[in-house]
C-alpha cells in the first residue's frame, strides 16, 4: 500500500521585487562566480569550446527581448503572449517555470532581475540566470562541462526544463549544463542491464535521454502499444529522465506498476569528477539505490534512464469539479471535503489513483473542490460502486445549499488507454511564469484511517492544496 502524498501548493501573490533571498556571504563565496577574479578567462572558455559538439550557451532572462525599453532587442509581443507557456519556458536555457527563480535579491535588499513589466522602469539584469554554459548533446559534452566546472571551482547548475521548484536549476553567477536537447529514445525488445546475466533480461524496456519530456515519452511508448509509469504536467513538459525519477517518481499508474524508481532498470551518470557510471542492480548497486529517490543532482548528472514498460491497458476515468460562493470553506464544501478524505483509503485499496484539489477561482477567489481519478483495467460497475455515492452526495449537497455549492461536472467513463486519457482529460496548458513555491508532505495511511476528522480540520484552512 502506497503512502498518500500530500502536495500543498502556494502561488505567491508578490510584488515584482520579491524573490529568493541571498544566501549568507560565506556560502556565496564558496564557489567562483561570474565577475570574480577567479572566473575563467576567454582562453579558458575557448579551450572548453573545442571539446564540445555545440557552441557555448549564453543564457538570457526570458524577458530580455523587451529591453532596452527604447529599442527592444527582440520580439517583446511574443514574450507577453508566451510568458505563462510552460513549453516556451522549457525551451530556453535561461527561463525557469517560476519567475522568482530567475530573480536575485541581495542581502542589502537590492534586486537583480529582468521583469516582463517594462513600466517598472528598471533595467534588465541577469538576476539568478546562469551566465554561460554547455548545451549538452551527449556524455562527452557532459564530461567536458563537469570537469571544466570542477577545475575552476564554478557554481554548477543543471537544467532540463526548469520545473525544479526548489530553485536548483539556476543560480546567480553560475555555469549551466543544459540537458534539454538530449532527446535520444531507444526501445529494447529485450534489455539486459550492464553486468547482469542474460537470464536476468527484461522484456520491453525503453531508454530515455535526460532531455526527453513526458509528452515525447508517452507518444513514443504509445506507438509501440505500451505504457510507461510517468508524471503528469500540462503539455507534458516535465522531464522524463531527470528530477522526477530522481525524487521517487509518483504516478497515477503507481497503484498498478509502482513508483518511477520501481521501474528504473539502469542509470547512466556523470559524477562530479567527470567519470561516467552505468549503475543498476548488478554494478554500482549502492549508486543505483541512491539515485532512486536521492534527489536531482545529488550524486551527479544523469544522462539517461532505462525503464520497464507495461502492457497498454484500458482504464476507467472519473472526475468532478465544484465551486462555491465563498472565499472561505462553507458548510457544504467542508462536508464534501470530509467525505472525500474518509473515502480515500477505500479508493486506494480498490486500485484508484489521482488527485483532488482545493483552490480558489483565479478570478473571483471563491473556493472550489475538484478531482480526477483513474482505475487501470477496471469496470464501470466497480467504478460506480466506488465513486457513485460520493458523486451523489456532492449533487445532494449542492441541491440543498441555495447556491452555496455548485457541481460543475462529474462523470465516470471508460477510456481505451492511458495516453488517450492523458490527452483528452488532463489539462494541456498551465500557468507558468509566476512567483511560486511548493511544499510537500507524506501522510501515513493510518493517520487518515484513525483520525480523518482531524485531517480535515487541519487541511481545510490551507485553502490551496492538492492531494494524491
Amino acid at each position: 500500500m502506497l503512502l498518500l502524498i500530500f502536495l500543498f501548493g502556494l502561488r505567491l501573490l508578490l510584488n515584482a521585487t520579491f524573490s529568493r533571498a541571498a544566501p549568507p556571504s560565506s556560502q556565496d563565496r564558496c564557489r567562483c562566480l561570474f565577475g570574480d577574479a577567479c572566473w575563467p578567462s576567454t582562453d579558458d572558455f575557448a579551450s572548453l569550446q573545442k571539446q564540445l559538439s555545440q557552441p557555448l550557451l549564453h543564457p538570457l532572462p526570458p524577458a530580455s527581448p523587451c529591453y532596452p525599453i527604447s529599442h527592444p532587442s527582440g520580439d517583446c509581443d511574443e514574450v507577453h503572449q508566451q510568458w505563462t507557456n510552460a513549453s516556451w519556458r522549457a525551451h530556453q536555457p535561461g527561463a525557469m517555470q517560476g519567475e522568482n527563480f530567475e530573480t536575485f535579491v541581495f542581502s542589502n535588499g537590492t534586486t537583480s532581475a529582468c521583469f516582463m513589466d517594462t513600466s517598472l522602469g528598471v533595467p534588465c539584469t541577469q538576476g539568478s540566470v546562469p551566465v554561460i554554459g554547455v548545451d549538452a548533446r551527449d556524455d562527452v559534452d557532459l564530461q567536458a562541462a563537469v570537469r571544466f566546472a570542477a577545475s575552476h571551482n564554478l557554481r554548477l547548475v543543471v537544467k532540463g526544463t526548469g520545473h525544479d521548484l526548489s530553485g536548483r536549476s539556476t543560480a546567480r553567477g553560475s555555469f549551466i549544463i543544459w540537458t534539454h536537447n538530449m532527446k535520444n529514445i531507444t526501445f529494447h525488445d529485450t534489455f539486459t542491464p550492464q553486468g547482469a546475466p542474460q537470464s536476468d533480461a527484461h522484456d520491453h524496456a525503453i531508454t530515455l535521454g535526460s532531455g526527453v519530456q513526458w509528452q515525447e515519452a508517452y507518444e513514443a511508448v504509445t506507438a509501440k502499444n505500451r505504457v510507461l509509469v510517468g508524471g503528469l504536467s500540462a503539455g507534458g513538459t516535465v522531464g522524463a529522465a531527470g528530477g522526477w525519477v530522481l525524487g521517487g517518481g509518483h504516478s497515477v499508474l503507481s497503484p498498478s506498476f509502482g513508483l518511477g524508481v520501481d521501474n528504473a532498470l539502469q542509470f547512466t551518470m556523470i559524477s562530479s569528477n567527470g567519470t561516467r557510471y552505468v549503475a543498476n542492480a548488478y554494478q554500482y548497486a549502492n549508486l543505483f539505490f541512491a539515485l532512486r529517490g536521492g534527489g536531482g543532482g545529488t550524486y551527479g548528472v544523469v544522462t539517461s534512464v532505462t525503464y520497464q514498460t507495461h502492457p497498454n491497458l484500458p482504464l476507467i476515468a472519473a472526475a468532478f469539479a465544484t465551486s462555491t460562493n465563498s472565499t472561505t470553506p462553507n458548510a457544504p464544501l467542508e462536508t464534501l471535503f470530509s467525505d472525500l478524505i474518509h473515502l480515500t483509503p477505500e479508493l486506494s485499496d480498490a486500485g484508484w489513483s489521482g488527485f483532488f484539489s482545493l483552490a480558489p477561482d483565479p478570478t473571483t477567489g471563491a473556493l472550489g473542490l475538484s478531482g480526477f481519478f483513474v482505475m487501470l483495467n477496471g469496470t464501470l460497475d466497480r467504478a460506480n460502486e466506488d465513486l457513485g455515492r460520493f458523486f451523489s452526495t456532492a449533487q445532494s449537497l449542492a441541491n440543498a445549499s441555495d447556491n452555496a455549492l455548485t457541481v460543475q461536472t462529474s462523470f465516470i467513463t471508460p477510456v481505451d488507454s492511458f495516453f488517450i486519457w492523458y490527452q483528452n482529460f488532463f489539462p494541456q496548458t498551465s500557468s507558468a511564469g509566476s512567483n511560486g513555491a511548493i511544499g510537500s508532505w507524506l501522510l501515513p495511511r493510518d493517520v487518515i484511517e484513525q483520525d480523518p476528522d482531524r485531517v480535515v480540520k487541519t487541511l481545510l484552512p490551507l485553502t490551496i492544496l492538492s492531494i494524491s
